[in-house]
């Protein structure tokens, strides 16, 4: 009887984009949920009265703030669209090798042009 190779390194795996898409959408759905209390207190802060908002609206003029607003809202960017294609999926649509492998390029296309038209307008 042959023997199965075995490969237990996990970084020579080649994962396909189908996959690659859903382990994002998961590891963006964590990031996601663990920054939720770092957005309600700086939202908590700027609607506390209108001299904080003025100052986190000051604070959002710093390239590291700027980045990490950039950062979050491409989290939520591909957390919505990875989110849509699931749903697509659920009502049956996209379920076979070359509409999951379509719908993960398309998620991956649309995310990155919104990603890039969002950094325009943040910069």
């Amino acid at each position: 009887m042959k023997q199965k190779p075995k490969n237990l390194n996990l970084f020579n795996l080649k994962l396909s984009v189908m996959a690659l898409v859903s382990i994002l959408h998961r590891i963006s759905g964590i990031l996601l949920f663990l920054l939720i209390p770092c957005v309600l207190f700086i939202l908590k802060i700027s609607l506390a009265s209108e001299v904080n908002f003025i100052i986190v609206k000051n604070y959002f003029s710093i390239i590291f703030v700027k980045i990490c607003l950039i950062f979050f809202l491409s989290l939520l960017i591909y957390h919505l669209f990875a989110g849509i294609r699931h749903i697509f999926m659920d009502f049956g649509m996209w379920e076979n090798k070359k509409g999951g492998i379509r719908s993960a390029k398309g998620v991956l296309y649309f995310f990155s042009l919104f990603v890039l038209i969002m950094g325009v307008f943040i910069w």
